[in-house]
């Protein structure tokens, strides 16, 4: 029960931080973001944190996959 508990949060905070990803990268492709430097240079930032945890959310949401699915054999 844990272990599928874990696997469907950890979709959750997937598609959430996809979501937010999206954002980032749709203010990204605005010129007019550019006019602010400080503020491009931090939804820059953000996109890059975004996209890191996006890798390590990923890489634990495989684990618990693999983990449920010998559970459940």
């Amino acid at each position: 029960y844990q272990l599928r508990r874990a696997y469907e949060e950890t979709e959750a905070a997937i598609l959430e931080k996809e979501e937010r990803k999206a954002e980032l990268e749709a203010a990204l492709a605005d010129p007019a973001l550019y006019t602010d430097a400080d503020r491009a240079r931090t939804t820059t930032e953000a996109l890059h944190a975004a996209t890191a945890e996006l890798e390590a959310l990923y890489a634990r949401w495989e684990a618990v996959a693999e983990a449920v699915a010998m559970r459940e054999g």
